[in-house]
């Protein structure tokens, strides 16, 4: 899993986690770290960053313009 920081090989401690946020896969800037488990910030439930939710019950959903995801359509 991309977002577990892997065993030190000096040191015997229990692996931790990557920050919320961070970018799991250099070729994709939408590959985020959200809660230690990889997503991709393109969906309605991580839209832009990790935890930004578009409310749906009124017409929002994740939209891209220029690469860039945000909630949009609200009525």
């Amino acid at each position: 899993m991309p977002c577990l920081i892997p065993f030190s090989t000096s040191v015997c401690t229990a692996p931790g986690t990557h920050v919320d946020g961070y970018n799991w896969d250099p070729n994709d800037t939408n590959a985020r770290c959200c809660g230690a488990t990889p997503v991709k910030t393109t969906s309605n439930a991580n839209c832009g960053a990790c935890g930004i939710k578009c409310n749906q019950g009124n017409g929002e959903s994740c939209s891209t313009l220029g690469g860039h995801y945000f909630c949009r359509g609200c009525i």
